[in-house]
């Protein structure tokens, strides 16, 4: 029996379908390509660093964002499934210029000095959203000794929520998939399982964090929603989903 089973038989597992919140009617604009291609809330909200600030430049904090982000949209009614594996992406022309967030082989492993590898989002539409994008190359800019700075190219927005095949420039392949060499500018994730059972042990304190933060996080998508109804009507952005008013929890 696995761990995160036998928590949840035992009653210590996070129980996710009764937030400790009241429900709040809000009209949720839909999926959004961000940056120069659109505009999303939701996903802004969840990329922004002010909601983890203490996380330092060169850490990655994908667990925290990654948690945070699968709790939101679960609160908000969006089917979407927290997993976690490798990914690696060539940021750059140089034969060096690639990031692996994962082992060499781009699996995943525990050390001593940390986990090695990434999580994301995986939506029941085919969708993948991952907000920690924009991170990548602070995260990445620490200097290793006997190679070369990693020289940056690749033009990245704060974060992405996209149908991976219809970028043109993601992938999303599972573990057995065989080693990915990325052409420049290209994004592979290789998707390993359910983050929430992996990081079983770990999600007391994220469920902690995360009702600590929800309060701030409804205070920037209201404010985000509303400069989008007022500003951001662009009939040149389509929009990935329908307009929809959506039970959200938020603390008062």
């Amino acid at each position: 029996m696995g761990e995160a089973k036998r928590r949840k038989l035992a009653g210590t597992y996070p129980d996710t379908s009764k937030p400790r919140v009241k429900e709040l009617s809000i009209s949720y604009p839909g999926r959004w390509l961000t940056d120069q291609f659109g505009y999303e809330p939701v996903g802004i909200a969840l990329a922004q660093n002010i909601m983890f600030g203490n996380v330092p430049n060169n850490q990655g904090d994908c667990m925290q964002r990654g948690y945070h982000a699968w709790r939101l949209l679960k609160d908000l009614g969006i089917d979407v499934q927290w997993v976690y594996g490798s990914m690696v992406a060539k940021v750059g022309t140089g034969q060096m210029d690639s990031i692996v967030f994962g082992t060499e082989d781009q699996y995943v492993m525990q050390t001593d000095d940390g986990w090695l590898g990434h999580t994301w989002l995986r939506g029941a539409d085919g969708s993948l959203a991952d907000f920690t994008v924009g991170r990548w190359p602070e995260i990445t800019a620490e200097h290793v000794p006997g190679l070369p700075p990693i020289q940056w190219r690749m033009q990245i927005p704060d974060h992405w929520w996209v149908i991976p095949e219809k970028t043109g420039f993601i992938r999303a392949v599972d573990k057995s998939a065989p080693r990915a060499h990325p052409e420049f500018a290209e994004v592979i994730y290789r998707e390993f399982g359910d983050a929430s059972e992996y990081f079983a042990d770990e999600l007391p304190a994220l469920e902690e964090e995360y009702q600590q933060a929800a309060p701030t996080l409804m205070r920037v998508i209201r404010e985000l929603q509303s400069r989008w109804r007022g500003r951001h009507s662009r009939p040149d952005v389509v929009s990935m989903s329908n307009t929809s008013e959506v039970k959200h929890a938020s603390t008062s």
